[in-house]
């Protein structure tokens, strides 16, 4: 079976010219598709905003059916939203559809569901990257952080993966870590580096913390004291140790644009802001069929219920947005994230590289970030 597409490979040509023109009406369908299968979770972590949801539920698989069309096209598929996806009762089945299109798959998950069957399920459909949500490398600061988990738990499922990958003599998935870095667990990021060497892990992603505002929650007044600076030279040591050590294990760690591209913080200790590419390649489809631009915008660009993804992709909502995108006409909800922080250029060039390395793309593309 062909896996590297014609219509995949002419997709993503042409966004990568829309991407440096900037146009309003796309000829190009989404690069990147998030479906956020179920806002459902089976843990309290203290940083997340999951139980200010108003509305809750699970993504149909009639509705990931229907985006077929657009999964042919794409380059990468993420099966996750803010809950865990392995709860889904569907998973199973939504991977399945999702690998007829053979797009590169991945998704993030707290891995605490990493149970046998479900790890063949993954290694039979070719899952291309499962990320492991890790905060801490030891289990007392784990368990506080990521309540109604233990580390050994999430430890012991990445090894069933491993040698279950290790049976079928398959590639796939890759593992990679994503940690919310915080001063209660900045010192502790070396120490996971160790671990993922141990565990086969290949990228450790670093993102900030995001500081979600939630009327009368106080969430946003209660997390600030944990953002961590960059004018801090603990902070530069920690970060460097780190380095050294995922270079020397040879995996690749993925800070924020404001620690990576070596500029100073502004005086809230952030650097510029980068623009945001995210309504001419991305789109996030919540588990109700609305879609996003992104995953933290409040402004619905369609329903998948009542029209098809292309004809929302190139609709009123997301044409006006990227006009004032290009304008300089930043809405609110642009102008206040900052998911833009760890939508960053070397996250993307990260995306891209885990891509350049999958079977159907490899040497087929010129990937420039």
């Amino acid at each position: 079976m062909r896996t590297f597409t014609r219509k995949r490979a002419l997709n993503f040509s042409r966004n990568q010219f829309e991407r440096m023109t900037f146009p309003t009406l796309m000829r190009s369908w989404p690069l990147f598709i998030f479906c956020a299968t179920t806002t459902r979770c089976n843990l309290a972590c203290t940083m997340c905003p999951r139980e200010h949801l108003k509305q809750t539920g699970d993504i149909s698989l009639d509705l990931v059916r229907s985006l077929q069309p657009a999964f042919e096209r794409a380059a990468l598929v993420f099966l996750h939203g803010i809950g865990e996806p392995l709860l889904h009762r569907e998973f199973k089945e939504i991977v399945a559809c999702v690998s007829k299109t053979n797009v590169a798959r991945a998704f993030n998950t707290n891995g605490t569901l990493l149970t046998r069957d479900r790890v063949e399920c993954l290694i039979e459909h070719n899952v291309t990257y499962v990320t492991v949500s890790i905060d801490a490398a030891t289990e007392p600061l784990y368990s506080s952080i990521r309540r109604g988990a233990h580390l050994e738990g999430v430890l012991e499922g990445m090894r069933c993966l491993n040698d279950e990958k290790a049976k079928a003599n398959s590639r796939w998935p890759k593992l990679a870590f994503e940690f919310v870095l915080m001063q209660q667990n900045m010192s502790e990021l070396p120490a996971l580096v160790l671990l993922a060497r141990e565990h086969g892990v290949g990228v450790i992603r670093v993102i900030d913390l995001i500081l979600h505002s939630h009327e009368d929650s106080g969430i946003e007044e209660d997390w600030a004291e944990q953002t961590v600076r960059v004018d801090s030279e603990l902070v530069r040591n920690t970060l460097a140790r780190a380095r050294r050590l995922a270079t020397d294990a040879g995996i690749t760690l993925v800070l924020p644009e404001r620690f990576s591209n070596g500029r100073r913080g502004s005086r809230n200790g952030h650097a510029r802001v980068p623009f945001c590419h995210e309504p001419w390649e991305t789109v996030y489809v919540n588990f109700d069929g609305k879609v996003f631009p992104c995953c933290a915008s409040t402004e619905c660009m369609g329903d998948l219920k009542k029209t098809c993804l292309d004809v929302i992709w190139n609709g009123d909502a997301y044409q006006r947005l990227r006009a004032n995108l290009k304008s300089g006409r930043v809405p609110r909800d642009c102008a206040e994230c900052t998911s833009r922080r760890t939508r960053s250029a070397t996250y993307r060039t990260l995306m891209m590289k885990r891509l350049a390395a999958w079977g159907p793309f490899k040497g087929g593309l010129s990937w420039k970030a």
